[in-house]
């Protein structure tokens, strides 16, 4: 979702059942950062995590306020499972601390993480909607086109430019990994596609449809053909 830990930490289960209900399901949260109280922002939920967060309601949320019937339900998303209360701010940070621990992960990790890579993954799109070529000149684009600037802001929740700015380096360096990803995918479709050829070629020699002459020969230029094309890939 990209939200500071801050602006998880109110959710409610109304508000997730609420956007589970519509096609483009949404949430309003407030924004920190931004110049003070009453600022807020919708971000949309995918299917996926609408499915997570419902099955979270259902599932454990529902078998933990079970156990403390007594006290009313306060609504709040995430709770502590020895209580029920809502999940602090301090919890969450301590939680992803229990699991780096559990998980043997030396290197940095926390819920803040997650934040920066939804920042980063909204400058690669808006790099990719802007054709940049170099991250100097989309900086230059973001800091002459105040309307792409503040859509952005407004997205993200920051408060400055600036700020949004940071994410731009790691922001191509993501762009360049979904490439590679896609020109990987578009060659892996190009040597299937070549050898369900060579797949043919091959029952229609054994089929008596070719000379062995007309086969090699076929066969050496599908070869070339897909040298061609993977390297074009």
């Amino acid at each position: 979702m990209g939200t500071r830990r801050a602006e998880t930490q109110p959710l409610m289960v109304a508000d997730i059942i609420a956007a589970s209900k519509v096609r483009k399901p949404t949430i309003t949260v407030s924004t920190l950062k931004r110049g003070g109280l009453g600022i807020t922002r919708d971000l949309e939920l995918s299917p996926p995590l609408i499915d997570e967060l419902i099955d979270y309601i259902r599932g454990p949320r529902r078998a933990i306020m079970k156990k403390f019937k007594d006290s009313p339900d306060h609504g709040y998303l995430f709770v502590t499972e020895r209580g029920g209360r809502p999940l602090g701010i301090d919890s969450i940070t301590t939680e992803f601390w229990k699991i780096r621990r559990a998980a043997g992960v030396d290197e940095q990790a926390c819920a803040h993480l997650f934040r920066h890579l939804f920042c980063t993954n909204i400058v690669a799109e808006l790099i990719s909607a802007t054709q940049a070529l170099s991250p100097d000149s989309f900086r230059q684009t973001l800091m002459t086109n105040k309307m792409l600037a503040e859509r952005a802001m407004t997205k993200s929740g920051h408060a400055t430019l600036e700020s949004l700015l940071d994410y731009v380096d790691s922001a191509f360096k993501q762009k360049s990994k979904y490439q590679q990803i896609i020109q990987n995918a578009e060659a892996a479709r190009a040597y299937e596609n070549y050898e369900k050829r060579r797949k043919r070629l091959r029952d229609d020699f054994k089929k008596g449809k070719l000379t062995k002459e007309q086969f090699i020969e076929r066969d050496e230029q599908l070869d070339a053909a897909m040298d061609r094309d993977l390297h074009a890939a």
